[in-house]
């Protein structure tokens, strides 16, 4: 989304326009949040972050597939990001129960 906003819009189904501005900081958003990913491997106490960015993500791509006519590629994202939150959980309670 950040390098080829449009072309990333037009393949995953939304309509295109005017301005590109919004789709683009979205994609900074997932790169930043891809930094955050990466530095969990070193400090625990961000994955509590990650398990709250991916719990928001969860409820609102559901809200968008379900009630706000969202490409079909959103349920795709939605369930993604639910086994990403579900996993990362279960990785957390097993730690913590060690």
């Amino acid at each position: 989304m950040l390098f080829a906003p449009h072309f990333m819009v037009r393949v995953f189904g939304f309509s295109q326009t005017a301005s590109i501005f919004f789709p683009s900081q979205g994609g900074i958003f997932l790169l930043i949040l891809g930094v955050c990913y990466l530095l969990a491997l070193r400090e625990p106490a961000l994955v509590k972050v990650i398990l709250i960015s991916k719990a928001f993500a969860v409820v609102f791509l559901f809200a968008h597939a379900a009630f706000l006519s969202a490409p079909p590629s959103i349920w795709a994202a939605a369930a993604g990001d639910t086994a990403m939150l579900v996993a990362l959980s279960a990785a957390l309670f097993k730690r913590r129960c060690l």
